[in-house]
């Protein structure tokens, strides 16, 4: 796998279950400090923004048939973006 900022020379090690996606965590991703903006898809009563995984979309490791139960869940997030002023 190879992308403009990563460049895996051996295979990751699979974390993922057959029911149990698997991500990796990134340094650079602080929930925390996007608070104000994460708040608008995050609301208070759902807990505190460090329970946000520092994540990004990739390397997941999931089943096709997962990420197709999530595929509409984030396109509503998308177009949330688009439509809500940051």
């Amino acid at each position: 796998m190879a992308e403009p900022d990563h460049i895996f020379v051996n295979p990751l090690p699979n974390l993922a279950y057959e029911s149990q996606p698997a991500a990796y965590p990134f340094f650079y991703i602080k929930p925390a400090q996007n608070e104000k903006i994460i708040r608008k898809f995050y609301p208070e009563e759902k807990g505190p923004v460090t329970n946000i995984d520092p994540i990004g979309n990739s390397p997941v490791i999931i089943k096709k048939v997962k990420s197709e139960l999530i595929v509409c869940i984030q396109c509503l997030i998308d177009i949330s973006y688009t439509l809500l002023p940051l």
